[in-house]
């Protein structure tokens, strides 16, 4: 859900939610996601697209990647997610989202839980 854009920097996490125990959740580490989610929703939005359907895509345009992991839970999610396999990012799009990339750094290690 992170990349997806699904949960906004206010979110709040159940307690019993697993995620708290992760870096990528947390402090710094989410300020630094929730900042780069903020760059990428427009590139997104200009498109008519969802950021879920941008990450999909820019990941399946790196040179010598051939397959994007996506997690779905529900057949839902791979229906709205399956059109950004069809999706060229133009190099303009390409450009925001490194740019983007490069601002955010390194993520935190996962780390053991």
């Amino acid at each position: 859900g992170l990349l997806a854009g699904k949960l906004w920097r206010n979110h709040q996490f159940d307690p019993r939610d697993g995620r708290a125990k992760y870096p990528m959740f947390v402090g710094e580490e989410w300020t630094k996601s929730q900042d780069f989610l903020d760059e990428l929703r427009p590139i997104a939005a200009a498109a008519k697209r969802t950021v879920a359907e941008l990450a999909i895509a820019w990941v399946i345009s790196r040179p010598g990647i051939t397959t994007a992991l996506v997690g779905a839970k529900r057949p839902d999610q791979i229906r709205e997610n399956a059109p950004a396999a069809t999706w060229q990012l133009s190099d303009a799009e390409k450009s925001a989202i490194e740019a983007a990339f490069q601002r955010r750094g390194p993520a935190a290690s996962r780390g053991p839980v």
